[in-house]
């Protein structure tokens, strides 16, 4: 939301701190016990329990930076591909939830690739839910309703953020 208005700043900040709780929750875990597979259910927890906060009233919130937080806290090169994916498909077709959805089927495959099978398994646990959260959005998708990026709204805010860099 804070990247459409362009305020890259914002939204990078608010990237840091959602992914960031997550890695909290899962290093915290891993002080506590330093068992992969309780890491691993902490961090599916902490994603479900961002999804519906009862800071929301228990509403979905709509965030893909958690399943990035999430491999960043498994690994720290599968956060860099999964965001990877996310930045090469939005950049490629301008639409948020058709990135997040490339992003979900790569998160099994990408957990797999660097951390095995237990990782990948939650990927898939991760994978569903995300889909079910998502589902509206991705309804949309389906019926060719979800809108595109206007092109002069994202090349402001690339600019926007040039200027401040230079």
């Amino acid at each position: 939301m804070w990247l459409k208005l362009g305020n890259v700043w914002v939204a990078l900040l608010t990237f840091l701190l959602e992914a960031g709780k997550i890695v909290a929750a899962m290093q915290a875990i891993w002080l506590l016990t330093a068992n992969f597979n309780c890491i691993l259910i902490a961090g599916f927890i902490a994603i479900v329990g961002h999804g519906y906060s009862p800071f929301s009233n228990f509403r979905p919130c709509r965030s893909s930076t958690v399943y990035t937080g999430f491999c960043f806290a498994v690994n720290i090169w599968a956060g860099v591909w999964l965001l990877a994916i996310w930045v090469i498909a939005f950049a490629i077709t301008r639409r948020q939830y058709l990135a997040i959805l490339l992003q979900l089927f790569s998160l099994p495959l990408v957990l797999f690739v660097y951390k095995g099978s237990e990782a990948s398994f939650v990927g898939v646990l991760l994978f569903a839910y995300g889909v079910w959260h998502h589902r509206r959005a991705f309804g949309d998708i389906l019926q060719k309703r979800e809108v595109a990026w206007p092109k002069h709204a994202l090349i402001a805010t690339l600019a926007t953020l040039g200027k401040r860099w230079l």
